[in-house]
């Protein structure tokens, strides 16, 4: 039978991180240290295989992943996605792409182009319309940025058609940010918003390539709402779960074009683009 062992990017487990698969491709491994208590729990004593590449996904991240056999009478314990074993084959490593989804290429590519990201470093600067907006609104202040990002809001409540409740909430919590947008060209702010941006992208696609795309950009960027990097946090993450979901000219990417040019996109209405 065959599983799937998502390991660090070292090739070693994530619980214990003493033994290393790719030191074994080709090889077995035997578990020889004492049995589960209670026999046939999944979790327990003994080497722990996804069963499926999507199992795997369910108890850790794909920095390496690594193909392996069993068979049915060294089976330990067991559930729906994953299988705990004596004895195990390391048959190959793959490519750490398989382990998220069938548009996991696209995704690495997505969370690769993040490094280049001059994050804010452009803000009060002039920025040229995007082909996608029929109009384009700047502003160069601290408390421009707060004053659009409420009007923005306050529009949404009161055209509800053309504006969802994500969108409104995504607006407010920018004007709570006006003050962090001001001094979001310094260094450690753009390199922070930078990290907390790859990072959030990472945990939405991971879970976007469990077929749950939507939920997970929400999920990853729930606590980012206070400051500039938490916009832009959750604009890629968004932005990650629009490509894993196979959306072409998305909202959020198209957000994420400004957050390239190092501006800050505050509303976009689907006609007026406001940037800072």
């Amino acid at each position: 039978m065959q599983g799937w062992k998502y390991t660090r990017a070292d090739g070693t487990d994530h619980y214990s991180g003493t033994v290393n698969y790719r030191k074994h491709i080709g090889k077995e491994l035997v578990y020889k240290g004492p049995q589960q208590t209670k026999p046939g729990e999944p979790c327990g004593n003994g080497f722990h295989l996804g069963k499926t590449l999507k199992g795997a996904g369910q108890y850790g991240v794909p920095d390496a992943i690594f193909r392996c056999s069993y068979s049915r009478e060294d089976v330990l314990g067991e559930d729906k996605h994953k299988v705990r074993v004596s004895r195990l084959k390391i048959l190959s490593e793959e490519p750490v792409w398989k382990g998220y989804g069938p548009r996991g290429k696209q995704y690495l590519s997505f969370l690769d182009s993040l490094k280049d990201i001059k994050w804010f470093e452009n803000v009060g600067k002039p920025y040229k319309k995007p082909e996608w907006a029929k109009k384009i609104k700047m502003v160069d202040s601290r408390n421009a940025v707060r004053n659009a990002a409420r009007y923005a809001a306050r529009y949404a409540a009161w055209n509800p058609t053309l504006y969802t409740t994500q969108d409104a909430a995504r607006d407010a919590a920018r004007a709570a940010a006006g003050d962090a947008a001001g001094d979001a060209a310094g260094d450690a702010t753009r390199a922070a918003a930078q990290a907390a941006a790859w990072a959030a992208a990472g945990d939405a696609a991971r879970a976007a390539a469990g077929d749950a795309a939507g939920a997970a950009a929400w999920a990853a960027a729930g606590d980012a709402t206070r400051a500039a990097a938490g916009d832009a946090t959750r604009a890629a993450a968004r932005d990650a779960a629009e490509i894993i979901g196979g959306v072409k000219d998305g909202y959020f990417s198209r957000l994420i074009e400004v957050y390239r040019a190092g501006h800050y996109p505050i509303s976009f209405d689907g006609k007026t683009l406001v940037v800072y």
